[in-house]
């Protein structure tokens, strides 16, 4: 299976939660040889800000983790998808043929972390719904996952992320008109627009969307600031019946 390891943060049932995914395999299942569902969930020792670990614990966590990871991958064929921070604890999601003897596997992978409980849970799930109703992100986490990626990209060249800059923005409409009534809305909140354009869209697509407008604004592009932006963004364009398609912008360093 495809492997493309990302994490967001959201909400679950009014609470912070930090979901790490596989989204790389999301159109690679369900798979029919993995149907049953599996759950560990180890208990924190300690919570710091945010009801998440500390940082101090949260080595031992990701220690804790691998292990189990391996043993139940090794032991049982079963193939890991994800893993949800939240509430003091946790929670790690396989997929296996069957559920096996998941609990005793995860216990001897706990025997090397004395003072961590863990519960395990097994269900079956063919159709993967878990996986796809409870980890894998929506479009607003799939943007806050390539908004890490590009600030990560700025970060290894050095980037000074809280200096504000011009920063593009890419989005296309179904119509001329939608197009139109986005970018009088954008302004009120100061972007320019650039430049607009029509681009045939495949013809297989069931959603054609080929009026195109690229505004630009001056921001800083730290995570939080660049997310808040480009999630406006795209709830404005959604109203509009348009799709938001990315941002970019120059490289800000040290003056040498």
């Amino acid at each position: 299976m495809a492997e493309a390891w990302n994490s967001y943060i959201t909400r679950r049932n009014e609470q912070v939660a930090v979901i790490l995914v596989n989204h790389g395999i999301g159109d690679e299942v369900p798979d029919p040889q993995r149907p049953w569902l599996l759950r560990a969930n180890v208990s924190w020792q300690h919570s710091g800000e945010g009801e998440l670990p500390d940082r101090n614990e949260m080595e031992t966590i990701y220690g804790l983790e691998d292990d189990i990871c391996q043993i139940i991958e090794e032991r049982m064929d079963a193939t890991m998808v994800g893993r949800i921070l939240r509430s003091g604890r946790s929670e790690m999601y396989f997929y296996a043929a069957e559920p096996g003897p998941f609990e005793q596997v995860v216990h001897q992978a706990l025997a090397k972390h004395p003072g961590y409980h863990c519960e395990c849970f097994a269900a079956a799930d063919p159709g993967w719904t878990h996986y796809f109703d409870e980890l894998y992100p929506g479009p607003e986490e799939m943007q806050q996952i390539q908004n890490q990626l590009v600030v990560m990209e700025l970060t290894k060249h050095g980037d000074r992320l809280q200096v504000p800059r011009p920063v593009t923005h890419y989005l296309h409409f179904p119509t001329s008109y939608t197009r139109e009534s986005f970018a009088a809305e954008a302004g009120q909140i100061g972007f320019k627009v650039a430049d607009q354009f029509e681009e045939e869209d495949d013809e297989d697509s069931s959603e054609l969307l080929p009026f195109w407008i690229v505004i630009e604004r001056t921001d800083a592009v730290q995570l939080d600031v660049i997310t808040a932006v480009t999630i406006e963004l795209m709830r404005l364009a959604d109203e509009h019946g348009g799709r938001y398609d990315g941002w970019e912008t120059p490289l800000v360093c040290d003056e040498s």
